[in-house]
């Protein structure tokens, strides 16, 4: 509790930083986490002399409680919700502050939330709303800008551990959960966190393992799902030595395009190269070759079929067998579209023996024709990458859509096991299940993803760390996590919705840089 307490007083302080005078008022429920936020409030209090905390009880404590003892010690202010019966004291205080700290409930909640705390959250939030709107009522208006100038800033919440209302494992949300601005949560990041309805109230994550080792802690010891973070991914990325040459950073040869899509490819290349693939090699159709060669001078091509022809067929492939032992790694799918002819060729490209694939990816069109085929998992080389979002895991599972969201992570990981192929499941918040069940999360949620191209953005990149010779696991893992962080970066330029899937890949150089210097 104590070192929990040190990491939430940091925090407060963090969000308290530039205010001259801070009110915090604390949300304290009657379980561990009111427990860290009263052991907290002395230490707060202690570090900024001029600001005023303040503590609400969701539950009286006996005046003997050591907590309430060190509270009196401090001079903190201690109201008691069932003293509170109008809120107005509630009211006043939110009112009042400029920072909330939601400590009501954390891992041991039971769903739905009932009479008091309710009662307490939705004045809560009608308090925070209210200060939300209060601009529109009276504010100072600068004609050539957006937005009026508001009247008070809103009020920032910082949850404790998880924002109060929302399960830890299943990520459910009771109606009246509290959306914070950020949570800093103890020990180990949970589940819920990363699951919808409950991950849009998290705001920014924040994990403090308190001092803790995750093997020493029993119910942790055989835990093997992971949250992805940049220093894990840091370490994953192949070294650069100076006395390289291209032939270090792996071949990729990308098999894509068709008639009706270009793009995907061309996104796909430039992806893998972004992420420091050393040769790249675009295996398509002539037209899609002609159209995409003058735009991608570090392309290399390879002409699959005949002028006339709008997609891949099966009969390239005697001339495309001869080259897959030059490659490091393999992509397959982008922009290949969904025809009975895209069909065959990957079954025939799946089928054939005469000499094994290189390490494969598989994406989008190729993620689709796989799923018109009878036990198309049986036909894939150990180690295979599938890459589908929410619509096309359910297609290969012959399921629907509603389905495979119900629980994502764990259909994703029965999937990985069942398949024996590291199976994303690309969404906020992707996934990355492996065939021995294990999970990774990755911890982006944008918008900024939400436009067509990124999908094939990722799929370049995740083929470029593998012709890297990162393994599949750490290829998919280190993939996603670029990707998100990309999104992010390149959303801080511009509004989210403004950004391009070309831009995701452009703000590669600056990630790989952020998490090379850290």
């Amino acid at each position: 509790m104590a070192r929990a307490a040190q990491a939430l007083t940091q925090r407060v302080l963090a969000w308290s930083a530039n205010i001259p005078h801070p009110v915090i008022t604390m949300l304290v429920g009657g379980g561990n986490n009111g427990g860290d936020a009263l052991t907290a409030a002395p230490l707060i209090q202690a570090a900024l002399p001029h600001a005023l905390v303040r503590c609400y009880l969701l539950k009286p404590r006996p005046d003997d409680d050591p907590l309430m003892q060190s509270l009196r010690q401090a001079n903190i202010f201690v109201a008691n919700a069932e003293d509170d019966a109008d809120k107005r004291v509630l009211r006043n205080a939110v009112a009042s502050s400029t920072l909330i700290v939601d400590a009501l409930f954390g891992i041991g909640v039971t769903l739905p939330l009932r009479q008091e705390a309710v009662r307490v959250l939705r004045t809560v939030r009608q308090m925070l709303n209210e200060r939300r709107r209060m601009h529109a009522k009276d504010y100072l208006l600068d004609p050539t800008q957006p937005a009026p100038i508001p009247h008070a800033p809103p009020i920032p919440v910082l949850a404790v551990d998880l924002p109060s209302g929302l399960d830890a494992d299943t990520g459910a949300a009771d109606p009246h959960t509290l959306s914070a601005d950020e949570t800093v949560t103890f020990i180990c990041p949970k589940r819920g966190l990363f699951l919808f309805e409950g991950a849009q109230h998290v705001g920014k994550l924040t994990l403090a393992n308190c001092g803790f080792a995750p093997e020493t802690l029993a119910p942790l010891a055989a835990e093997t799902d992971t949250l992805l973070d940049g220093h894990h991914v840091r370490a994953m990325l192949p070294p650069r030595p100076l006395n390289s040459h291209k032939g270090t950073f792996g071949k990729l040869l990308v098999i894509g395009g068709s008639a009706a899509y270009y793009g995907a490819v061309a996104l796909a290349c430039r992806a893998a190269y972004r992420v420091g693939t050393g040769f790249v090699t675009l295996a398509s159709l002539p037209q899609v070759i002609h159209a995409l060669a003058p735009h991608l001078p570090e392309v290399t091509w390879h002409a699959l079929g005949a002028v006339q022809d709008t997609t891949l067929k099966p009969d390239v492939l005697p001339d495309l067998l001869p080259v897959l032992a030059r490659y490091d790694a393999l992509l397959v799918g982008c922009g290949m579209s969904h025809t009975p002819a895209t069909q065959a060729f990957l079954h025939a490209l799946l089928t054939q023996h005469d000499a094994p694939l290189p390490p494969l990816v598989l994406d989008a069109d190729a993620l689709n024709a796989l799923s018109a085929l009878d036990n198309w998992w049986e036909l894939l080389p150990p180690q295979t990458i599938l890459t589908p979002h929410a619509a096309e895991i359910a297609r290969l599972a012959q399921v629907s859509t509603a389905d495979a969201l119900a629980d994502r992570w764990a259909f994703v990981r029965e999937k990985a096991k069942a398949w024996q192929a590291v199976t994303l499941f690309k969404g906020a918040h992707t996934l990355i299940a492996q065939p021995d069940g294990s999970v990774s999360v990755s911890p982006f949620k944008t918008d900024a993803l939400a436009k067509a191209g990124t999908g094939d953005a990722l799929a370049g990149i995740i083929a470029g760390l593998r012709a890297q010779a990162l393994s599949a696991a750490q290829a998919a893992q280190a993939g996603v996590y670029l990707h998100g962080f990309a999104a992010v970066i390149a959303a801080k330029a511009q509004s989210s919705r403004a950004v391009l899937a070309s831009e995701v890949i452009d703000a590669l150089g600056a990630t790989l840089l952020a998490l090379e210097a850290s």
